[in-house]
């Protein structure tokens, strides 16, 4: 191949205590127990994995693997040679096999079609979701579906958006001829259908029935980055700015849109044997007015900036900068900069941005981190700052690295300013934008979109409108 990086290995710890756990997240009930994390010495550590009843710890199968030699491409690693999954034919029958035995089992409540999808393993599970492999009976395209409890959406959501999925219930069903649902789903299929971006993850379809909602997602033959670190080691650091420019690239673009991810963290990054990335899990994407700072804790611990961890308002943006300056320290240095077993000491260096710099880090990675690690979101380096960071910039040459400031085609610059006639407003993008300004109204809303001029409101109703025209259907909710 000629696009491949490296991946060596994150050390086998919980970031959270669990794998998909947010910061604002309600799970299930738990046994009591101390949060597990990664240790100085990058021992093995316990992660928990979240059952859908309970929290039960569990301890990985790590196998110690000789590192390879340095290959002669510049740009090769671990990840090349690694051992690959499964080829399509025996993926395709994974997912029969797994439907079929499914299908057989009398006891067994797992769902085996959802539509023409054909379910197949379990490839993830968190503790608000669970990804499944699938496979359409026609086409035979392998897919990811995100199922999603409906009742965990729900008790999971911030105050201001549970008062208006509250409201939204007291509607008659299907009112304006598209089902409900939870407002922080649709919200994350509106933005998901705005982005179209090679390292995020694309969503094709929706699907419903009484108790849960299934996301049709583009499907990867990747690992996570957790598992990836996991299982090979530290990166170098020509491996990690690899991916790392990638995570600017695509955190770029979702910020020209004022959207931000609010999650990100290995677990949510996808990684192919040749090295490229696809960003995931938008549950708690936002979006971020200039005008206007957000308010809702969310994220991961390990992860979260320290003006979220303080519970002041906050820019979602520089939230997920902070995020990344975390996953490039991790990919560095197998270990978490602010990390403790006792979890309001590790809370408590993070708010502080106190942490050890490694001593094996260049003085470019070490510049680029000091500057990441900002306590002040104001003085935090911005992305394109990073861009003229020594530390990218000396890669620049090398192959494949000048590929990741491409941007995709700005489908902004098709948007309409024009004021929209009140009896063209399409109510189911009305109720997405709703989702996406929770804390306004319906009449704020459609004010912004009668009214003359620019503003976002106008500019994203475009845009999904378009999206709609240029896939020539929407992406629509359906019920199984």
């Amino acid at each position: 191949m000629d696009k491949r990086t490296t991946i060596h290995n994150l050390a086998p710890r919980a970031p959270l205590g669990d794998r998909g756990k947010r910061g604002n997240s309600v799970p299930p009930r738990t046994r009591s127990q101390a949060p597990k994390t990664y240790e100085s010495d990058c021992k093995e550590n316990v992660p928990t994995v979240v059952a859908e009843d309970e929290s039960v710890p569990r301890r990985p199968k790590t196998a110690t693997q000789p590192r390879s030699q340095p290959p002669a491409d510049p740009r090769l690693s671990v990840i090349s040679q690694a051992p690959r999954d499964q080829d399509a034919s025996k993926r395709d029958s994974q997912v029969s096999n797994a439907s079929a035995s499914t299908a057989r089992s009398n006891d067994s409540k797992l769902k085996t079609h959802i539509g023409p999808w054909q379910l197949g393993k379990t490839l993830s599970k968190g503790s608000s979701a669970r990804v499944r492999l699938a496979r359409h009976r026609l086409t035979h395209q392998s897919v990811a579906v995100k199922i999603i409890s409906k009742k965990t959406a729900y008790l999971s959501q911030a105050g201001s958006i549970a008062q208006l999925d509250k409201v939204e219930r007291e509607l008659p069903e299907a009112e304006d001829g598209f089902r409900r649902l939870p407002v922080t789903v649709e919200r994350e299929i509106a933005i998901m259908k705005l982005i179209e971006h090679p390292n995020i993850i694309k969503i094709l379809d929706v699907w419903e029935n009484r108790n849960e909602i299934y996301l049709i997602l583009e499907y990867c033959e990747s690992k996570d980055m957790f598992s990836w670190i996991n299982r090979y080691g530290k990166l170098s650091e020509r491996d990690a700015v690899y991916v790392f420019r990638q995570m600017m690239c695509a955190m770029e673009y979702c910020h020209s849109f004022n959207i931000c991810h609010r999650d990100l963290k290995p677990e949510n990054i996808l990684l192919s044997h040749a090295g490229e990335i696809k960003i995931i899990d938008f549950g708690m994407a936002a979006l971020h007015q200039n005008d206007k700072k957000l308010r809702t804790s969310c994220g991961s611990p390990h992860y979260a900036a320290p003006e979220l961890l303080k519970a002041k308002n906050y820019r979602g943006d520089k939230t997920d900068i902070w995020s990344m300056g975390v996953i490039l320290f991790a990919m560095l240095e197998q270990r978490l900069p602010f990390d403790d077993q006792h979890l309001p000491t590790m809370l408590s260096l993070s708010r502080r941005a106190l942490y050890t710099m490694p001593d094996g880090f260049s003085l470019d990675a070490k510049d680029m981190i000091r500057r990441i690690l900002v306590t002040e979101p104001d003085k935090r380096i911005s992305i394109r700052e990073m861009w003229d960071h020594p530390l990218i910039k000396k890669y620049d040459k090398f192959p494949g690295f000048e590929q990741h400031r491409r941007q995709p085609v700005d489908m902004r610059t098709r948007s309409k300013d024009a004021p929209i006639n009140i009896r063209d407003i399409d109510p189911q993008i009305l109720r997405q934008l709703r989702a996406m300004w929770h804390s306004a109204d319906e009449k704020e809303i459609k004010s912004k979109l009668l009214g003359k001029g620019p503003n976002e409101q106008k500019l994203f109703y475009h845009l999904l409108s378009g999206v709609r025209k240029s896939k020539g259907r929407d992406i629509r909710l359906r019920a199984v």
